[in-house]
């Protein structure tokens, strides 16, 4: 399966307005958009082990580096990336991949969001 974002789903996907997903969105939050993905929760399912690690890794790297992007930053960059320092790219991928797995009802969605609940889950990403 090719990664690729089709046209009609491109939007500004940043970290912070995941929260909205999640409920954890504060007063003073701004109005945001979240882009619908690359691919669906289904679609992430389908890929091959290797192809969702590397999915997995790509996913971190760029919640990561969302404050280039302007996303505002209250600590959940920074707990994130305390929190994934000793686990490896398998690890995420199982994370997400057990997470999608218990939650079908998530799986018509871009998986970027199901994602960023699935390591909330772990790291305590809210505020």
């Amino acid at each position: 399966m090719m990664l690729r974002r089709s046209a009609g789903d491109f939007g500004v996907v940043v970290l912070s307005a995941v929260l909205i997903g999640t409920g954890a969105v504060s007063a003073t939050a701004q109005s945001v958009t979240i882009g619908g993905g690359y691919i669906t929760g289904n679609e992430y399912q389908q890929l091959r082990e290797a192809e969702k690690i590397v999915y997995a890794a790509g996913l971190v790297d760029g919640m990561l580096g969302a404050p280039l992007f302007g996303a505002p930053d209250s600590g959940r960059v920074a707990r994130l990336d305390a929190c994934i320092k000793n686990k490896s790219a398998e690890q995420i991928a199982a994370i997400l991949s057990k997470d999608l797995q218990e939650n079908p009802e998530l799986w018509h969605l871009g998986v970027n969001v199901p994602a960023y609940n699935a390591l909330n889950k772990v790291c305590d990403l809210k505020d």
